[in-house]
């Protein structure tokens, strides 16, 4: 059993920080007062400071739980994951004034979507030379034929706002950032696609007709199940774009393709809006 603080409704090990780590590992880095140098390029010097970062950042603890006896018994590995805020990393390092100024200015959202480039994660962003290492799609531009439908154009236009925000649990608006069920429903009311009111990937899922993967076209919303421990079967959801892309909430907000070996595996339905 996974457990993840702060909490972010995940139940993997898959690490989520990564942007928050790397702009406090450049920022220590290039800012150190004894050893100060770039990041422009990853040398050994470099990857052990990254690590260095990384395992002050990050913790992880287990616990064994028993329950039941003899042929009942069964054993729980629990495994908690605790990340610290770069808040919490800039206290830790005692940064001054200009350093967190620089770590505050690395986290804005317009720069954050470009250190998720650099970076990537498990679920397909980044660039093939990333630390996620898996091939970059951050570039990616809906088929202008696509665009052709009116509804779908302007969903995708409002959509395009918000690339590179963070995902945040509960959060359905740009002030707040979005999960994934909030930047789902802002998108459909702000474009004229829909009006719905802000609720659940279920909830949107019950306003929407199922279709057929054959059918599914830009506009189309696609959900997940087992994403996370949710208490119902439909765990995410994303909007289709096309050419085996869609763009969701995760960490940030960005295109990715479905058929990844995960996205495929978590496949739930496709579904057309009224």
């Amino acid at each position: 059993m996974i457990h993840r603080v702060p909490s972010d409704g995940a139940d993997d090990t898959r690490l989520r920080a990564w942007e928050e780590i790397l702009a406090v590992f450049a920022v220590k880095t290039t800012t150190d007062p004894t050893n100060a140098t770039d990041v422009v390029m990853i040398d050994d010097d470099r990857t052990d400071r990254l690590k260095e970062v990384l395992w002050d950042m990050v913790s992880v603890s287990k616990r064994v739980e028993t329950t039941g006896r003899g042929e009942d018994e069964t054993k729980t590995l629990h495994l908690t994951i605790s990340v610290k805020t770069p808040e919490e990393a800039a206290q830790d390092y005692h940064f001054n004034q200009i350093q967190t100024g620089a770590l505050t200015e690395m986290l804005l959202p317009e720069n954050k979507a470009l250190l998720t480039e650099l970076i990537g994660w498990a679920t397909g962003t980044g660039g093939a030379e990333s630390i996620g290492g898996v091939g970059n799609i951050n570039g990616y531009e809906v088929p202008p034929d696509a665009l052709s439908d009116e509804r779908f154009a302007a969903m995708l236009n409002e959509a395009k706002k918000y690339l590179g925000m963070p995902y945040v649990w509960g959060g359905s608006s740009p002030s707040t950032s979005f999960d994934c069920s909030g930047f789902v429903c802002w998108v459909l009311n702000k474009s004229g696609a829909m009006s719905i009111e802000r609720t659940t990937a279920t909830g949107i899922y019950n306003r929407c007709t199922v279709i057929p993967r054959s059918e599914a076209k830009p506009g189309d919303l696609i959900f997940f199940t087992r994403t996370y421990n949710s208490p119902g079967p439909i765990s995410h959801i994303g909007i289709c774009v096309g050419d085996g892309m869609m763009v969701h909430c995760g960490d940030p907000i960005q295109f990715i393709s479905i058929e990844s070996k995960y996205w495929r595996d978590h496949f739930y339905a496709f579904t057309r809006i009224p």
